[in-house]
């Protein structure tokens, strides 16, 4: 299979790193900023903070893992509620995007790096935090990043993951499809393949919960994010006019101006048992 980064030379992540390192030079919107700000927003990282087991809380010292951190302002408020219950927990921010970590405010330590190769030790953590990740790797390299997330698991330790999931696997790929004419690669599964995604790896999954859903138009993608060029804009208008069905519920809009929304899924799971 060919590699999503070779086929698409502007993968998502690589996208989204490009615009992280354009906010640095005060040329372009932050990475956190994207989709109105709702992925930094109190709001959202409330929602991903009620998925927390209170078993943890118990933990005196936790070390806390923003596995694909970005700016870590999910990771900071996740260890802020740990100190509301009287925890001082330690927070570590991995991630490729060395900028958008350079840029944060946010005190840790931070690592550059890959989730799919992690370079952290085994059984360092003992909750990590994984949020909208998945979307722009392959599936392969979606349960890679799971696997290497269980082997720095400590024992008992809990995966916190965020990720995008249509009403099921055909829908999502016809959603996928749209952003290939913008040489983007993205993978966003169906709800039921990402939980199944999870039961490969851990032993137990202690809560699947409704995460939130992300509206977007066509314009503000297309034309106000990338700046596609008009023969792009032309493919993929023409593509999601033929294809309304397949893309269903994922479209708001289903004719000219299109919109759409990305529905998020939360699951909470536990590891139980050693590494293999």
């Amino acid at each position: 299979m060919q590699n999503s980064s070779e086929k698409f030379p502007f993968s998502g992540m690589k996208q989204d790193i490009e615009t992280a390192k354009r906010a640095a030079e005060g040329k372009g919107k932050a990475l956190e900023q994207l989709y109105g700000g709702f992925f930094g927003s109190r709001e959202n990282c409330e929602l991903f903070a009620q998925n927390v087991p209170d078993e943890l809380y118990e933990i005196k010292n936790p070390t806390i893992v923003d596995a694909g951190s970005s700016q870590g302002i999910l990771g900071n408020y996740i260890r802020e509620k740990f100190r509301e219950k009287g925890s001082e927990a330690q927070l570590i921010m991995i991630d490729t995007n060395k900028v958008a970590m350079e840029e944060s405010p946010v005190e840790a330590n931070k690592v550059v790096g890959n989730l799919i190769e992690n370079p952290l030790e085994n059984e360092s953590a003992d909750v990590v935090i994984l949020r909208s990740v998945f979307q722009y790797v392959e599936t392969k390299d979606q349960i890679r990043i799971l696997k290497e997330i269980y082997r720095i698991l400590k024992q008992d330790g809990y995966l916190i993951s965020q990720f995008g999931s249509f009403e099921n696997q055909d829908q999502a790929n016809a959603f996928n499809k749209i952003f290939s004419f913008a040489k983007r690669a993205v993978n966003f599964c169906g709800e039921k393949e990402g939980i199944e995604m999870h039961e490969k790896i851990f032993d137990k999954i202690s809560k699947v919960n409704s995460g939130p859903t992300i509206f977007e138009t066509f314009d503000e993608f297309f034309t106000v994010r990338i700046n596609a060029p008009a023969n792009q804009i032309g493919e993929a208008k023409k593509y999601i006019g033929e294809h309304v069905k397949e893309l269903g519920t994922a479209l708001t809009n289903q004719t000219d101006p299109y919109g759409w929304k990305i529905p998020y899924t939360i699951i909470t799971c536990k590891k139980s048992k050693e590494i293999q």
